[in-house]
C-alpha cells in the first residue's frame, strides 16, 4: 500500500517524504491533545518497532548491493598495464 502510495507521489513530482513527516508529526500531536494520552507509549513502541524494521532493511540492502559489486572479476595484466599508464598519464598532467 505505501509503496504505490510513494510512487503516486513520484509520478505527480512530488516527494513522499513531506507526507511521511508530515504524518509522524501530527499523529502524535493528536493523540496527546485529544486525550489518548494512555495510547501514546503503545505508540511510542510501535514507532520505535517501524523505525528499527526500516533501519535493518535499509542496511540488508546495502550489503546486498556491495555483495552484487564484489563479484567483478579480476583485471587481467593488459586490463591492469593500461588503467596504470592512464593513472600516471592524469596525475602527470596535474602536476606541472
Amino acid at each position: 500500500m505505501w509503496k504505490s502510495f510513494a510512487e503516486c507521489f513520484r509520478a505527480c513530482g512530488r516527494s513522499a517524504w513531506l507526507f511521511m513527516v508530515a504524518l509522524f508529526t501530527v499523529v502524535p500531536l493528536l493523540l496527546i491533545f485529544n486525550e489518548l494520552q494512555a495510547y501514546v507509549p503503545h505508540f511510542i513502541g510501535g514507532v520505535c518497532v517501524m523505525v528499527a524494521g526500516w533501519i535493518g532493511l535499509v542496511i540488508y540492502r546495502n550489503r546486498a548491493d556491495r555483495r552484487k559489486t564484489e563479484r567483478l572479476p579480476p583485471l587481467s595484466r593488459d586490463e591492469l598495464r593500461v588503467a596504470r599508464s592512464k593513472l600516471t598519464k592524469e596525475t602527470n598532467r596535474k602536476t606541472p
